[in-house]
């Protein structure tokens, strides 16, 4: 994994940023919520995939996991990369 390059749209960025302000994971509902309300992307129009879609691509990249009850929480990849980009 660690010679994979991943790419991460601007929508899937920010997600995680929020994503990883919450030290032990979060409901999927909340961090949607927040992402559509707060940041800038959402706000502006100018997103092209929703809060939902941004979280189910980290989800199948491996930087987030889901668990049954929608909570959402940084695996160690996504947590790699969140330091590797500065994003917090």
């Amino acid at each position: 994994m660690s010679d994979q390059i991943i790419e991460l749209g601007e929508e899937e960025k920010q997600a995680l940023s929020l994503i990883a302000q919450f030290s032990m994971g979060e409901r999927q509902k909340t961090i949607s919520g927040r992402l559509q309300k707060v940041y800038r992307i959402w706000v502006s129009g100018k997103a092209k995939i929703s809060p939902d879609e941004a979280i189910d691509n980290l989800v199948e990249k491996g930087m987030v996991s889901r668990t049954e009850t929608n909570w959402i929480c940084l695996t160690e990849l996504g947590k790699k990369f969140i330091k590797k980009l500065g994003l917090t």
